[in-house]
């Protein structure tokens, strides 16, 4: 974990003090994002990948036709059935948040959990909206992401598991980032 959070700490430098932000191609062409023009999802999807590439087996990439839709496990963010964001977690939410700005496109933020024993007594329901209602929150106030650009959402355990998952954590237990741009895209 401390390796993580030291190569998040230098991506956020990067970012501070870097003008331009670059694909992983091997030529390292800026990429270049206009908000009033379409953009591919797999554009977006190569940038997040780039700039979370870090957190390995804890992150999940899925396009749909209504965007990208970034998984990530909620213990990422929250003790199992907590609702108070990790501290650790701040630097990663910031590099989320950096990217919505980037791209400019509006971010559906869908909270999913199956909670077992809640101290406050929450359903699935309601620990998901209160779960993604803080994520939401933080980009806002912490991260400048205009409010109109983020939505929040909780499922509890009404969301289905991600079918193409490659990694182990519990899919139920996750925070959904769909990033909205619709296309269609190829079966």
């Amino acid at each position: 974990m401390a390796n993580k959070i030291l190569c998040l700490i230098c991506l956020l430098c990067v970012l501070f003090y870097n003008e331009k932000i670059y694909a992983s191609d091997a030529n390292l062409h800026p990429i270049k994002f206009q908000t009033d023009n379409f953009v591919q999802t797999e554009q977006i999807k190569t940038f997040f990948e780039h700039y979370l590439s870090f957190m390995g087996e804890d992150i999940n990439f899925n396009q749909e036709p209504r965007g990208l839709v970034v998984s990530i496990n909620s213990q990422v963010f929250f003790e199992q059935d907590s609702i108070i964001l990790n501290e650790y977690s701040k630097p990663i939410l910031e590099m989320i948040g950096y990217i919505l700005n980037y791209i400019g496109k509006p971010c559906i933020i869908e909270g999913n959990a199956q909670n077992t024993e809640n101290p406050k007594d929450l359903t699935h329901l309601e620990l998901s909206a209160v779960q993604a209602g803080r994520i939401g929150d933080f980009l806002i106030e912490k991260v400048n992401v205009h409010p109109d650009k983020i939505r929040t959402i909780g499922f509890g355990n009404m969301s289905p598991p991600i079918n193409n998952s490659k990694n182990p954590f519990d899919n139920i237990q996750r925070i959904d980032f769909v990033v909205l741009n619709y296309e269609q895209i190829k079966q």
